[in-house]
């Protein structure tokens, strides 16, 4: 380990080691400018000038940056200094799953649900046209959160370099030697063995290797040298899960055994079907249906009738009080956080599509309003709206520990909504209700659904805490279902679409002229209006006057906070009394990532020091961590300051990440 703690490499300043291997040192850095911890890769000195190895440090690199999904190591960073390649990753705390293996095998639910994460990784990098070649336990890390990850694409080729190089089998030299070869060879596939053109398949072959190892504690192919280990990989049968592991469900096995096909035409063909099998399998073992083939079996034999009989009994009850112990039981950790899903609209017109959108927003702003929870924004879940919902990767995406999907269905005057709790750590359901109610009683509907989501979150909530929760600023049905309308229109942010947008929040204050949170959209419409061709000396004093209005009327909206500081930077130039606005903003809600942006941009717009207008800006990312707008808004910051490579490379990546923007 070449690098000293204090050493530099760029803005990278190290802080530990964390291990070597034969391909790279890594090391535990800080990065100054976004005040972060990362992990950082390095090319060995003694490797720096083999022509093989630095290819495999440069693929390693740049098959990372293609690809982004919550269950493979992101890459932040790649650089050189003074002869020395380091690549920059996230940093994770835990630890590998081979190490974790030392200790046992892995019980059913937390295997299903990491060989589910695994498996879905892999998918993601054959769809990007990715083989990784190399999945073993020493490649998948466990984090302290219970996230599985993917690592080292140091061997990983495109699919069509896949099928026209190789071999990857090590060299005769090798055959004999019980050494450091052994730990990959393991997990080859049968036609990586013998050096046969490749494909996705061999790692699928290699997902089979792992879980049958997390299912049993041992590998599936074993042997003192690394030919013995190839004749088993090509010849042998693996020993059955169960008979190592009495607790391998018979379905488990039959996905490990059909992963392990020696032939690939006859093996998964998508490492999309391991994981749609691993979901069934999950499910099915938490409604207790994994029963033992062999008791199955012995069931049929009448000699055994009257014991089996006592067997089935038993098993009915262990059932039971199984099933009543886990609803007994406190069940899983706190939800710290939540995306609410835009819910889909069933109903036959898209005519509905504000009621669906101004339910998805109304449970939003609700649950900002439960202690302790931490809420996405509208921003950061719109943009799933319309997309098939797979709420474990959607939820990794967001860094939330659940999520809350449902359907609405408008028949005439009467709305049907269902809604579901999810916790994406482990794909349960936590919670599932259906609602009727007649389109009058609109209100009351959200509320319920408001009280019935914070009661399973937070159990012990005050009255006063359920009663802020459940609040919605107007008994007026009809106000409320004209406030909606103008949400659903101020997002779509065109010219007129905000004028239309202002026509209904008009309106519900007509309905209701106390109604603060209509006054609060008037007033972030006029606001918007600036970038759509309105007058600014026309649409800043009305939205002044409506900001000032909603905030008499209820003190505690925060976005009105945020209009007023908007109106006081930019027409009255009053820099000092904007921030105000923004520290009265913040404490009322300190998760708003827009709020946290446009801070930023005006702290910018003062030249206030870059380290701190990047802080802000990167606590909105973390907020809104799929926002292309703050990304870019990150990049033209660089940019302000003159910090160009930086500015290129964020913007390059928003390039990277979505070419179409």
């Amino acid at each position: 380990m070449v690098l000293a703690p204090g050493s530099k490499l760029g803005p990278y300043e190290i802080v530990a080691p964390l291990g070597a291997g034969g391909m790279g040192e890594v090391y535990c850095a800080q990065d100054a400018r976004l005040s972060r911890t990362v992990a950082i890769k390095i090319l060995p000195r003694h490797l720096a000038s083999d022509p093989e190895s630095r290819a495999r440090f440069d693929r390693e690199a740049k098959t990372l940056s293609s690809l982004q999904h919550p269950s493979i190591c992101t890459v932040y960073d790649v650089g050189s200094q003074d002869g020395i390649d380091f690549l920059v990753m996230e940093y994770l705390e835990g630890e590998t799953l081979q190490d974790r293996l030392v200790r046992g095998p892995l019980p059913l639910d937390v295997l299903t649900r990491h060989g589910m994460e695994i498996a879905d990784a892999v998918d993601a990098a054959h769809r990007k046209g990715v083989v990784h070649r190399d999945l073993k336990p020493s490649n998948i890390f466990l984090t302290k959160h219970g996230a599985a990850k993917v690592l080292d694409f140091g061997l990983a080729k495109l699919e069509e370099d896949a099928r026209s190089d190789l071999p990857t089998a090590v060299s005769p030299a090798n055959l004999t030697s019980p050494g450091t070869t052994v730990g990959t060879v393991a997990y080859m596939s049968p036609e990586q063995a013998k050096g046969d053109k490749l494909d996705e398949r061999t790692d699928i072959f290699s997902l089979g290797a792992v879980l049958y190892e997390m299912a049993t504690g041992r590998p599936a192919f074993g042997g003192k040298t690394s030919a013995l280990i190839f004749r088993a990989i090509l010849d042998a049968t693996p020993e059955p899960p169960s008979k190592i592991n009495p607790e391998t469900p018979p379905r488990l096995e039959e996905i490990i055994f059909k992963a392990l096909e020696k032939d690939r035409d006859v093996r998964y063909q998508s490492a999309a079907e391991i994981r749609a099998e691993l979901k069934r399998l999950r499910r099915d073992s938490e409604g207790g249906k994994t029963t033992s083939d062999r008791v199955i079996a012995a069931q049929s034999r009448p000699r055994y009738a009257k014991s089996l009989a006592a067997v089935g009994i038993l098993a009915v009850a262990i059932l039971l009080a199984w099933g009543f112990w886990r609803q007994q039981r406190p069940g899983h950790a706190e939800v710290e956080s939540i995306a609410v899903l835009p819910f889909v609209n069933n109903s036959a017109s898209t005519d509905s599509d504000y009621l669906s959108d101004g339910l998805t927003e109304s449970l939003i702003d609700s649950l900002t309003r439960v202690p302790q929870l931490k809420v996405k924004s509208r921003n950061s879940v719109f943009r799933y709206k319309g997309k098939d919902v797979d709420v474990q990767k959607i939820g990794g995406e967001l860094g939330v520990s659940a999520m809350l999907t449902g359907r609405v269905l408008q028949r005439g005057d009467n709305v049907e909504v269902s809604a579901e709790l999810t916790d994406v750590r482990d794909n349960t359901q936590l919670w599932g209700e259906r609602y009727n109610r007649k389109a009058a009683d609109l209100i009351a509907l959200q509320q319920q659904i408001a009280s019935d989501i914070a009661d399973k979150l937070r159990s012990k909530l005050t009255g006063d805490e359920k009663q802020r929760v459940i609040r919605q600023g107007t008994d007026n049905a009809e106000a409320y279902q004209l406030y909606l309308k103008g949400r659903y229109y101020w997002n779509k942010r065109t010219g007129n679409d905000l004028r239309t947008a202002v026509s209904y929040f008009n309106q519900a204050i007509g309905k209701d002229p106390q109604y603060a949170m209509a006054y609060a959209g008037m007033a972030a419409a006029y606001t918007v209006m600036t970038a759509y061709g309105g007058d600014p000396n026309d649409v800043y004093p009305k939205a002044r006057a409506a900001a000032q209005r909603a905030l008499a009327l209820d003190p505690n909206l925060a976005s009105a906070h945020v209009v007023l500081a908007d109106y006081k930077f930019y027409h009255d130039w009053d820099f000092a009394g904007a921030e105000d606005e923004y520290r009265k903003a913040f404490a009322l809600d300190p998760n708003d990532a827009t709020a946290h942006q446009w801070h930023a941009e005006k702290r910018s717009f003062l030249l206030d020091p870059e380290d701190k207008v990047i802080e802000e800006l990167q606590l909105a990312h973390d907020l809104d961590p799929l926002s292309l707008i703050i990304k870019d808004v990150i990049g033209d910051t660089y940019i302000n300051y003159r910090d160009y490579d930086r500015g290129i490379e964020t913007c390059s990546q928003i390039v990277r990440d979505d070419p179409v923007c």
